[in-house]
């Protein structure tokens, strides 16, 4: 199909939000008359992302995403497959989702005094512990066909054995009216998209669902295509770590930031033909992003605004004035909004000591499983915990206080009807987690009532003080490179009979993390140092001599690989495991890169660097950047020239000193045209014979040329002919045309006549085709035998199967399966198995 141009200046005001990872989604509501004051902190809502477990009823709060005094949300609505319709309870949305769906869910925030504010919260339904994968970017031109993308390479590490897309789920959002289709191949590893009619931008949206742990996972394409005619704009970095490339900039939950891609450093967005660029679409699944000028066009910047801690991907689209549109990705970490905790622990009537709720930052270094929750009733950000992660944190500290621990803790701190100033202090947004008998509650210090826990929602926790024994922790991590460390002291009261250790949990041994005790001269305070040469992770129970059941528990600690001795180990820094690839440009040869420190401890989080020589067409793929947890990345190198190549992988200590793998040599081989065409004496004037590689004693036939046909003398039964025209089949070509009876007959006679020494020609069947095919398809997805073998494929082959009154066939170009009448006139391919 010919393609339109249309330029960006006028289409660009075409492009509405889509429906996910929209942009803020402000819609101003009709205006109310002035009642009450203005609240004291004002409304910022945000779009958000949250993950939820399947079919299970779950209360979401939106502290996160909504921020402010006197909030009210309404109006709640759904948008996707096996989402149930949300209902409101205060500022919690409650919904139940299906395994594997991906909900879009709308609602208004309101703040009393001020206009209403629709805001996003998408919703994915998994079990998976990261259950979105990096968007991926790529580029097509207005005269491009459709084009496969084989989504395990294009993800690499990040797509998991077991993976495949749903088919169902594949949608095509993007500018309106301008919409492309996608599909996904029968094995969900391929999305085959076929671009609109105009220039401009796409994103394909997928589930994944893993075969062997059954989790889902949520994914994105952008794809962008430009006119042929013009170049787009290029992007020096397509995928960029904002916060590595530029320490200054610091993004916190709940605050806006404004980012200006002109002035990212090293981002290098540049027009090759020397006009200027715009920012045209900016998207992200869990954070709310929109350009600072959408009118504007000259407009580089756009606006970042997210409610959770951690990493945020960002997508966006840069374009020219003339149909040029190129896609990048950014990566930006969120750092928990936070400031000096304004309360302290609190002791009850009897003296016990309640210890002030943490804020996230703290509690997460600790390794505590932890949500950052954001609360308004103090503008900060504490440690939410379930019951699990409550009860162990409190175990370092002493107990997890009963229901009536906290029920007179509360009374010892009411005036009257009202808490006192000091408990009033307290974070009082969430409640606490409290023990009640076997069970474990909610304790609401406002109302003074136990709520019955919900494991979908984060919780406060104070732990009663054990007054006894304590564990200070002094460090979380340690490097594993021999070197004493103090690790903890343990402290107790009075003068003790002293403690004893016991490993809990871990990958480590005792002898591996080797902790060592020091009391002080009173008995006291005793010191725990520790020294490994061996990474992992280890546990610990702290118990009193003198007392079996007074006993601590650590937090997890980690020993890591010391970077500062990183190395490439001599024969296994650099391995190849995968030579001899063709030289097609196409097909890789792999390596494997391994980084160790002097203790043998794979290193983690080095990023890798490749130098080539030997050839000047090499491409070659990183994956993934940096350093696995197992020291490995892995290098694909692809050729269009025949030869060896030699490959050298290099990093960078900390303290900037590089090192250099060993030199390793690959080899890249010639096409191997036998089993196609032309015939070693040119023309094709013959009857190639294609040996599968993979099925051993499996030959196959292409489509004879009318010249072999005359040359045989065989005529009568078949059905005219098909010139090729270089495009699916050498020009020049004549492929003899058969109906399904003519086609059968044929491979009867290569049978009868004993060809190439077999007796059992047949048509193939489905499976044995797409099995051709796919031997070949790494070369070319969308043209692999004639790519691979010059076979003619500009029509479809016949296969033996009949559904139920048609006959299937097979496309050798890009494996599609069609339908044909048998009257119908197509290529054949006769195939023989070992006898």
């Amino acid at each position: 199909m010919k393609k339109k141009n249309c330029n960006i200046f006028s289409i660009r005001f075409c492009l509405l939000a889509m429906l996910a990872g929209c942009g803020n989604g402000n819609s101003p509501s009709p205006p109310t008359p002035p009642t009450p004051p203005s609240p004291t902190v004002k409304t910022l809502a945000m779009d958000g992302f949250s993950v939820v477990q399947p079919s299970v009823k779950t209360r979401i709060n939106v502290n996160n995403f909504v921020r402010g005094d006197e909030i009210s949300l309404n109006n709640a609505t759904v948008k996707g497959k096996g989402c149930s319709q949300p209902e409101i309870s205060g500022l919690n949305i409650i919904l139940m989702a299906q395994k594997g769906a991906h909900c879009d869910y709308q609602y208004t925030a309101k703040q009393a005094g001020s206009t209403s504010t629709r805001v996003h919260l998408q919703v994915l339904a998994t079990s998976a512990s990261q259950p979105l994968l990096p968007p991926v970017s790529v580029a097509m031109t207005l005269n491009d066909d459709a084009k496969a993308f084989d989504m395990a390479a294009l993800l690499g590490s990040d797509w998991q054995a077991g993976d495949a897309i749903v088919a169902d789920s594949v949608s095509v959002q993007g500018m309106d009216g301008n919409e492309g289709n996608a599909t996904v191949d029968s094995d969900g590893t391929t999305i085959t998209f076929t671009p609109p009619a105009l220039a401009g931008w796409n994103r394909v949206v997928f589930t994944v669902k893993n075969s062997q742990s059954g989790d889902d996972k949520l994914g994105v394409i952008y794809i962008t295509f430009s006119d042929m005619a013009n170049q787009a704009p290029i992007i020096a970095q397509p995928k960029y770590d904002i916060n590595a490339n530029n320490p200054a900039i610091t993004a916190r939950s709940g605050e806006s930031l404004m980012l200006d891609l002109s002035q990212l450093t090293d981002l290098g967005i540049t027009d090759p033909e020397g006009g200027d660029w715009q920012l045209v679409e900016v998207k992200s699944f869990t954070a709310d992003v929109s350009p600072a000028d959408k009118d504007a066009i000259t407009n580089k910047a756009f606006t970042f605004s997210a409610g959770t801690v951690g990493d945020h991907y960002i997508s966006y689209i840069v374009a020219d004035e003339y149909n040029g549109f190129t896609s990048g990705l950014l990566k930006l970490h969120v750092a928990p909004n936070e400031h000096p905790a304004g309360w302290s622990s609190l002791v009850d009537d009897n003296n016990h000591t309640f210890t002030a709720p943490e804020l996230y930052s703290k509690v997460d270094a600790q390794g505590y499983k932890v949500s950052a929750v954001w609360d308004n009733t103090v503008s900060d950000t504490l440690a939410g915990f379930d019951a699990k992660s409550g009860d162990l944190y409190c175990k370092s500290e002493g107990l997890l206080p009963t229901v009536s621990d906290l029920a007179a803790l509360r009374q010892a701190h009411l005036n009257g009807e009202t808490l006192a100033e000091d408990l009033a202090q307290w974070p009082l947004e969430k409640t606490y987690l409290a023990s009640d008998g076997d069970s474990v509650k909610g304790f609401n210090f406002t109302t003074g009532h136990a709520e019955d826990y919900d494991p979908s929602i984060p919780y406060y926790v104070t732990c009663l003080a054990n007054t006894e024994m304590t564990l200070n922790m002094k460090r979380y991590s340690v490097l594993a490179n021999g070197d004493s460390v103090v690790l903890a002291t343990v402290t107790q009261p009075t003068e003790g009979n002293g403690i004893t250790l016991e490993k809990l949990s871990g990958t480590l041994s005792d002898n591996d993390v080797n902790i060592i005790t020091r009391a002080d001269s009173q008995g006291k305070v005793t010191t725990l140092t520790t020294s490994s040469t061996k990474a992992g992770s280890y546990r610990f129970k702290v118990t009193d001599k003198g007392d079996a059941y007074n006993e601590l528990i650590s937090p997890e600690v980690k020993y890591l690989a010391d970077p500062n001795t990183a190395t490439f180990p001599e024969e296994q820094g650099l391995v190849v495991t995968k030579d001899k690839a063709v030289a097609d440009g196409h097909a890789q040869d792999a390596l494997q890169v391994t980084v160790e420190d002097a203790n043998g401890n794979p290193v983690a989080g080095l990023p890798i660097m490749v130098e080539v020589e030997g050839s000047d067409s090499v491409n070659f793929k990183i994956s993934p950047s940096m350093t696995d947890k197992d020291g490995h990345v892995t290098i694909l190198v692809s050729d269009r020239k025949v030869g060896s190549v030699d490959i050298t992988a290099h990093t960078a200590r900390p303290s900037g000193e590089r090192i250099d793998s060993e030199v390793k040599s690959i080899n890249f081989t010639d096409i191997d045209h036998s089993g196609g065409f032309p015939c070693p004496e040119g023309g094709f004037a013959c009857l190639p014979v294609l040996k599968s590689q993979q099925h051993s004693g499996t030959w196959y036939t292409p489509d004879p040329e009318t010249n072999y046909m005359k040359k045989i003398s065989y005529l009568t039964f078949t059905d005219g002919s098909e010139g090729e025209n270089g495009h699916h089949g050498i020009s020049g070509f004549y492929g003899t045309l058969f109906s399904h009876n003519h086609a059968q007959m044929w491979c009867q006679k290569l049978a009868d006549d004993g060809f190439e020494g077999r007796h059992n020609w047949a048509l193939p069947n489905e499976e044995q085709l797409q099995s051709l095919y796919s031997e070949f398809n790494y070369i070319d997805p969308n043209n692999a035998l004639f790519t691979a073998k010059q076979w003619p494929t500009g029509k479809h082959y016949w296969t033996n199967e009949a559904k139920p009154v048609r006959f299937s066939e097979v496309d050798l170009s890009d494996g599609a399966i069609d339908l044909k009448d048998n009257r119908q006139n197509i290529y054949v391919s006769c195939v023989s198995t070992q006898e």
